[in-house]
């Protein structure tokens, strides 16, 4: 896990929290539209910097190699 934890769900285990929200919306972005999310000015008021260029940076990762596991910088 990262800082930001483990838990991209809410207490049900099966819908999206907040972060797990915008996580998905990364991915979805960068799919979508072609464009690198990495760097995306957006942030929601709920996410410090950090939590945000966290989850941008592992929604890329993902994309880029959807069935691996790494560390994010």
């Amino acid at each position: 896990g990262t800082f930001i934890g483990d838990g991209l769900n809410i207490k049900d285990g099966f819908h999206l929290n907040e972060k797990g929200c915008y996580a998905a919306a990364c991915t979805w972005y960068q799919v979508l539209f072609g464009e690198k999310v990495v760097g995306n000015a957006f942030r929601p008021q709920f996410l410090t910097e950090d939590e945000c260029v966290t989850i941008q940076k592992c929604a890329a990762a993902a994309i880029k190699k959807p069935f691996a596991t790494k560390k994010i910088k």
